[in-house]
């Protein structure tokens, strides 16, 4: 089976303790976004688009950013923006008027020129201006995952041949896109990145990793101590609208963290 002629035989070796993600002002964010906050830890903050959404009327913007997975940013959070990335030639912002949130109004929304920085009080529901939606981030399942330098073991199940047997892998990480992938007692260092499907944080965390003949693994957490591995050998993963079923599946389980 290729799977198994493409990994040279070796033993597991040992991986160390691994920092936590930090992020500065300016950082581009693994799940999308530009850092604008951030705490004293520089794991917690906020981020903004990396792009304008559009020009949208205060009435329809508010759905708009729901559906996205966004927020409308309220004038203290666009006033970072303006200061702390504007101002410093970063996000290829216009020179144009951008719409804030303004709660004490139903009817009107606040703004920031960002050619002067001069404040806009009353922007008119029917008045389509700039947005750049903004959203929370902090460690969750992926930084915690990438800082763990865990291992999760499990067996393959083979769907299509059952002479395979039920045969015992390990999945350890190194790095956010460093691994080593143990299948029996052969071992293969791999490279990846542990990341959310289509960049959406909604979507299932997961790596894809590529075995060097062209198989392809792709492992998706379930929860921090569970996670799901897929094999298919070359060619047979990208299906016309989706992934094909693939060959063998595995049940894993987080087994240390060093």
């Amino acid at each position: 089976m290729s799977l198994f002629s493409a990994m040279a035989a070796a033993v597991l070796t040992a991986v160390g303790t691994l920092e936590a993600q930090t992020y500065k002002i300016g950082d581009i964010h693994p799940d999308g976004g530009i850092v604008f906050t951030v705490d004293e830890s520089g794991t917690k903050g906020k981020v903004v688009e990396e792009k304008d959404s559009g020009t949208y009327d205060p009435a329809e913007v508010g759905a708009i950013a729901r559906e996205k997975g966004w927020g409308v940013p309220y004038m203290k959070d666009l006033t970072l923006v303006y200061q702390n990335l504007h101002k410093q030639d970063k996000g290829n912002f216009q020179q144009a008027l951008y719409q804030a949130v303004d709660a004490s109004s139903a009817q009107y929304r606040k703004g920031i020129h960002f050619n002067n920085g001069k404040e806009e009080t009353g922007i008119a529901q029917n008045n389509k201006t700039l947005v750049r939606f903004v959203r929370d981030f902090k460690p969750g399942l992926r930084e915690k995952i990438v800082a763990s330098g865990a291992t999760w073991e499990g067996d393959w199940s083979w769907a299509n041949d059952d002479s395979h047997g039920k045969n015992h892998s390990k999945l350890t990480i190194k790095s956010e896109t460093d691994f080593v992938y143990v299948y029996m007692d052969q071992r293969h260092e791999l490279k990846g990145k542990i990341g959310y499907a289509g960049g959406n944080p909604q979507a299932p965390l997961c790596v894809n990793l590529d075995l060097p003949n062209g198989d392809h693994l792709r492992f998706e957490w379930k929860s921090e101590n569970e996670l799901e591995g897929h094999f298919w050998q070359k060619g047979q993963k990208d299906g016309q609208q989706q992934n094909n079923t693939p060959e063998t599946t595995a049940k894993m389980t987080r087994v240390a963290s060093k």
